[in-house]
């Protein structure tokens, strides 16, 4: 194997990715997952594997192949082991997490964990933004303000921040 294989694994993950958000049926988003994993791991690429993994597992989760449909456990991974129970994996889990607590309608955990993630994907990962991150966030923290008279105030405040650069990728077009 020669060529620029670390940049072959990142291109695999952004791709798995990708697959996820433009609505690919999840059975090729599952298979591609799954053929792709034995090679990186193979070559030692562990950090894009298992970002691939978490992808993996969602379109599992949302193939219904998994017990509890919001947390990422199943097959492919386990969020409560290994690398996936703390530092970047948690954090990218628990992204994985609140769109599939968006998907299944999850609002009062997506919130309080969108709430509890506030920014800080965007705080560590200073100059990439991931749309789709932000707008998961935006809409799990409006609809438990709609869904919960009660609490509305909090998860307000927090829609507050992600509407507000919602509004600036608007008005410039990056939508």
């Amino acid at each position: 194997r020669s060529g620029n294989i670390e940049g072959a694994a990142v291109g695999k993950m952004f791709s798995s990715w990708n697959m996820m958000y433009s609505a690919l049926p999840l059975g090729q988003l599952e298979s591609f997952c799954r053929a792709g994993l034995p090679p990186l791991r193979k070559m030692e690429l562990h950090f894009d594997a298992n970002l691939i993994t978490m992808v993996w597992q969602t379109s599992l989760n949302l193939m219904g192949r998994s017990e509890n449909t919001v947390r990422l456990v199943g097959e492919a991974m386990n969020e409560h082991e290994g690398p996936y129970a703390g530092g970047p994996f948690k954090m990218v889990g628990d992204i994985w997490r609140r769109y599939l607590c968006a998907f299944f309608g999850e609002w009062e955990e997506g919130a309080g964990n969108a709430l509890a993630a506030g920014d800080s994907f965007a705080q560590r990962m200073k100059g990439m933004k991931f749309g789709m991150e932000t707008a998961i966030r935006g809409i799990l923290l409006v609809g438990m303000a709609r869904k919960d008279k009660s609490t509305e105030a909090k998860y307000k405040k927090g829609a507050q921040p992600v509407l507000k650069q919602l509004q600036i990728w608007i008005g410039k077009g990056c939508v």
